[in-house]
């Protein structure tokens, strides 16, 4: 799955990783919902042909939503997606990105693919990873963000939003001196 992924893919981790970016701001605010300006619009590049798969045309048609400014409108063509193929990595990731700009972190944790897939590749493992982890993050489920940042940054250590999410965590705990900050080895 790593390679050979249809040009949408691009998209959609465009849109997750904009969306990914003001639910890790949000996260530590408690604020409802990221500004509707965090979500970019999303759209093909000229030139390429949408596949023909029933996921691919529920995705399209998310696509099309997000684009809009309409995340929950959004979440109907991307659960028709993922029945059509649960397998659809895109599907998942924008899912789960959806869900977390709704608020909504642990439906977020439920869209994406459980585990590690070895099909993926570093920056789709990473970008699962990162989602996983901003979901724990808003759960308050600390230990769970740390090491689902921390696979994320193994994966690809460019993925600066897990970067941004442990550096959060790490500061939250350093502020917290009962907290959990020794069993993470921060002092």
């Amino acid at each position: 799955m790593g390679t050979g992924r249809p040009v949408s893919l691009v998209a959609a981790v465009a849109f997750s990783l904009a969306g990914a970016a003001a639910a890790v701001a949000v996260a530590v605010s408690g604020e409802a919902g990221p500004p509707a300006a965090a979500q970019p619009a999303v759209s093909r590049p000229a030139g390429s042909a949408p596949s023909s798969s029933p996921a691919a045309r529920w995705v399209g048609i998310a696509l099309e939503l997000l684009a809009r400014g309409r995340t929950e409108a959004a979440l109907a063509p991307l659960e028709q997606a993922r029945q059509a193929d649960p397998e659809n990595l895109e599907a998942s990731v924008l899912l789960a990105s959806a869900r977390l700009a709704l608020q909504e972190p642990e439906r977020a944790l439920a869209a994406l693919p459980g585990g590690s897939r070895a099909s993926l590749s570093s920056q789709e493992e990473a970008l699962v990873q990162t989602l996983r982890g901003m979901a724990h993050q808003r759960l308050g489920q600390a230990e769970a963000a740390v090491g689902a940042y921390r696979r994320a940054v193994e994966a690809d250590g460019r993925t600066a939003l897990a970067w941004v999410g442990l550096g959060q965590l790490a500061r939250q705990a350093a502020a917290d001196p009962a907290g959990p900050a020794n069993q993470w080895g921060w002092p």
